[in-house]
C-alpha cells in the first residue's frame, strides 16, 4: 500500500511532470479521491497516463484559482534559470507549489524517518543505512531520490524506518520537514543553474535540519568549507547535531582517520573499516560515519555494525570494482559527474590510468591537481576531452582520445608497454554523461561492457 495523505480527498491538485515520482503522485491523490489535473510537456509522458484513465489538462491553461495546490516534479525548473511557466500561472493565482516529499510530510507517518542529502555520497549513505538496519532485522524502506518514488513505498508501522534519499530539488518544494535523523554529507557547488547561486543553494540544503521534531537529531560533515560553515552557525542552536569529520578528530562527534572510526563520544569507540573493499577512500569513510552514528541510535554494538559494513556490496556506477586481475583493477565511477566527486576517486588509488570528461559542470579542474601525483597518465573523452587536456598539459601525461572505448584500450596498451605489476584503470569523468549518453547509468553500464569484452578476449 502507498503512501496517502487524506486531507486531498475532494481538493483540486494539478500535477506537473508525469515520470516516475509524477507517477506516484497521482496514483496516492487518486486512492484518497482528489480531483487531479495532470500535465508534462512530454507527451509521451501524458499518453502514458491517459491510458491509465486519468485526467491529462494542460496546465498552462488551466485557471488555478480553482487548484489548491501544484505538486511540481523536481525535475522541472522552481525559481531557475527561469521557474516553468506553470509555476509562474501557479504563483499568480496564490497557489502553493510544492513536491511529493511535502506531500509525505503531510501525510500521517508514524514510523521513524531518516533523511539524506549532500552533494556527493547520498546514494552509497542512503543505501548503507539501509541495509544496516535490514542487517538487524529492522523492517526498513528506501526511496525519495533513490529507486522508488517516495509515494510509492509501503506504509509501515511506528517500530520501521524509512530512509530517505533527499535532492537539493526536493528540499527546495518541502516545506513540513518531518525527520528524527537529518544527515548533511557535504556541500560543495552543484546544481547552480537550477539554483542561481552558491548562497541559495547553501540555504536549500540547510533545510534538511529544519525538522519539526523535537526530539530529531542531526548528523553533519564537517570537512568542507560550506557544511563546515553551517555547522559553526548551528551548532550552539541545535544541541543534537553531531559533526563527523575524516580529516580530524572532533571532540563530540564521530571522526574516520586512517580507515579507523573513533566515536569521542563514547571515550574513542573505534571501529577498524580498513579492509572493507566497497568502503574504501576518504568518501566512503565519511559515508560509514554519517551510517555509524545511525547504527549507534537503533542500538548496535560496534560487532554488529563492522558485519554489515563488511557485507555491504556498494552501488553501481560508483567506485565500482568490475575486474580485478594480478596487476589491473578496473573502476566504473560514472556515478562521479562533478570535480569534487572525481577528487574522492583520485584520493582513493595510486599509479592510476585516469578516464575523464564528458558535459563538464566546472570550467576548471584545479581542485584535482592535488591528486595527479597519484595518476600515471590521464585519456580525455567527449564534449569537454580537449578543454580538459589542455588543463592538464605539462601536469601529467595526458591525451585526448574522443570516445570512452578508445580511452580504455589506451590505458589497457600503456599499461602493457610500461610493464607495471600494479595499476588502476579508474572511469572517473568529473562531468555528466549528457554529450554521449542518457545519463550516467548509460555511461557507466557501457565502460563494465568494455572491460568484461576486454577480459573474455584476454582470458579467452
Amino acid at each position: 500500500m502507498m503512501i496517502i495523505s487524506k486531507t486531498y480527498k475532494g481538493k483540486n491538485i494539478a500535477v506537473m511532470g508525469l515520470g516516475k515520482s509524477g507517477i506516484a503522485t497521482v496514483e496516492s491523490l487518486a486512492k484518497v479521491g482528489a480531483n487531479i489535473f495532470a500535465w508534462d510537456d512530454n507527451s509521451e509522458n501524458c499518453s502514458k497516463l491517459d491510458k491509465k484513465n486519468y485526467n491529462i489538462s494542460n496546465l498552462e491553461k488551466i485557471d488555478f484559482k480553482n487548484i489548491s495546490s501544484l505538486v511540481l516534479s523536481p525535475g522541472i525548473p522552481l525559481n531557475f534559470p527561469k521557474p516553468h511557466p506553470v509555476v509562474e500561472r501557479a504563483k499568480s493565482a496564490g497557489c502553493e507549489v510544492i513536491g511529493d516529499f511535502e506531500l509525505f510530510f503531510r501525510s500521517k507517518i508514524n514510523a521513524n524517518v531518516i533523511g539524506i542529502t549532500g552533494t556527493n555520497g547520498k546514494s552509497t549513505t542512503t543505501s548503507l543505512i539501509t541495509h544496516i538496519l535490514k542487517n538487524k532485522s529492522i523492517n526498513v524502506q528506501a526511496g525519495g531520490n533513490i529507486g522508488t518514488p517516495i509515494l510509492s513505498l509501503d506504509k509501515i508501522d511506528s517500530d520501521g524506518f524509512y530512509v530517505l534519499e533527499i535532492s537539493s530539488y526536493q528540499l527546495d518544494l518541502s516545506s513540513n520537514i518531518s525527520l528524527d535523523i537529518s544527515v548533511l554529507l557535504n556541500i560543495q557547488p552543484d546544481h547552480l543553474d537550477r539554483h542561481g547561486s552558491i548562497e541559495n543553494y547553501y540555504m536549500i540544503k540547510k533545510k534538511i535540519f529544519e525538522s519539526n521534531k523535537t526530539s530529531s537529531i542531526g548528523v553533519i560533515g564537517v570537512d568542507d568549507f560550506y557544511s563546515g560553515k553551517l555547522y559553526s552557525e548551528i551548532k550552539n542552536i541545535n544541541k543534537s547535531i553531531i559533526p563527523i569529520s575524516t580529516k580530524k578528530k572532533i571532540s563530540g562527534g564521530v571522526s574516520v582517520i586512517d580507515g579507523i572510526i573513533y566515536d569521542t563520544r563514547f571515550n574513542y569507540n573505534i571501529i577498524d573499516i580498513n579492509n572493507i573493499t566497497n568502503l574504501r577512500g576518504r568518501h566512503n569513510w565519511q559515508n560509514a560515519a554519517a551510517a555509524y552514528i545511525v547504527a549507534k541510535e537503533v542500538g548496535l554494538s560496534n560487532d554488529e555494525t563492522k558485519s554489515a559494513f563488511e557485507t555491504f556490496k556498494g552501488l553501481p556506477h560508483r567506485l565500482e570494482l568490475v575486474y580485478k586481475d594480478k596487476k589491473t583493477e578496473y573502476i566504473n565511477d560514472s556515478k562521479a559527474t562533478n570535480v569534487h566527486a572525481t577528487s574522492y576517486a583520485l584520493s582513493s588509488f595510486e599509479s592510476i590510468f585516469w578516464i575523464l570528461g564528458g558535459r563538464s559542470k566546472d570550467k576548471e579542474i584545479d581542485p584535482l591537481f592535488p591528486y595527479l601525483n597519484r595518476v600515471e597518465h590521464a585519456f580525455t573523452i567527449g564534449e569537454s576531452g580537449e578543454m580538459f587536456a589542455q588543463q592538464l598539459y605539462g601536469k601529467v601525461e595526458v591525451e585526448f582520445v574522443t570516445s570512452l572505448e578508445n580511452a580504455f584500450h589506451r590505458s589497457v596498451d600503456t599499461i602493457k608497454k610500461r610493464k607495471l605489476n600494479k595499476s588502476v584503470i579508474l572511469f572517473s569523468p568529473a562531468c555528466s554523461s549528457f554529450d554521449q549518453f542518457k545519463d550516467f547509468e548509460e555511461r557507466g553500464e557501457k565502460f563494465r561492457d568494455i572491460v568484461i569484452k576486454y577480459v573474455g578476449q584476454y582470458n579467452d
